[in-house]
């Protein structure tokens, strides 16, 4: 029994490193529905194999659901994947805390389409911290686009421009900022916490 927006599904994950939650997410229309996983502060440095739920509003309540991504396990050549294996967990793990907090001031206004909208982002860096942050819009809905924000050293604050054309789809979905930045070789993402974008008919 499959499950769809129309059933007031939620995904949920059960099985994460102590100190670690997932916030429920209702099923989008679309098929994509954001993942955001939140350690407390006081969270242990771990890693766990956590799996999805899926509940509905409508009976069956509890729906079958299973997690899957491939990993290669023999490479050749110039990096070419030569055997391949599936994992039915999802690994998550505690790390170091980032020196920055990543925050999206959410808007009160809807965008409609062949409109433009103005998103301010601040980020709180710890004192030590003054390095470059990339920003950008995940999960937009179709026929939305946002641009990439860059917060240069001693810069904190910022706006990402998100555009909707003619055929943007007429929805309310979740969505979530993810930042980025280099710690020494390592690529690190942080993301903000999910708010909600809706897009509607041009009012005039």
């Amino acid at each position: 029994v499959g499950a769809n927006a129309r059933d007031g599904a939620q995904l949920a994950w059960t099985s994460l490193p102590p100190g670690v939650t997932a916030k429920p997410m209702a099923l989008r229309a679309d098929g994509l529905t954001p993942l955001l996983l939140t350690a407390a502060a006081d969270a242990p440095l771990g890693s766990a194999l956590a799996r999805p739920a899926l509940r509905a509003e409508k009976a069956p309540k509890e729906r079958p659901i299973q997690h899957e991504h491939g990993y290669p396990t023999i490479r050749v050549r110039n990096n070419v994947a030569y055997d391949t294996r599936a994992a039915r967990a999802l690994p998550v793990a505690v790390t170091a805390p980032a020196p920055y907090i990543v925050h999206a001031i959410a808007p009160q206004v809807p965008l409609v389409r062949n409109g433009t909208m103005k998103l301010p982002v601040q980020i709180k860096r710890s004192e030590a911290f003054d390095g470059t942050v990339t920003i950008r819009a995940l999960w937009l809905p179709a026929g939305v686009s946002g641009s990439t924000l860059t917060l240069g050293k001693g810069k904190s604050e910022g706006e990402i421009t998100l555009n909707a054309n003619s055929n943007a789809a007429i929805t309310r979905a979740p969505i979530v900022l993810t930042s980025s930045f280099s710690a020494g070789q390592i690529q690190r993402t942080v993301s903000s916490d999910v708010f909600d974008l809706e897009v509607q008919q041009p009012w005039i």
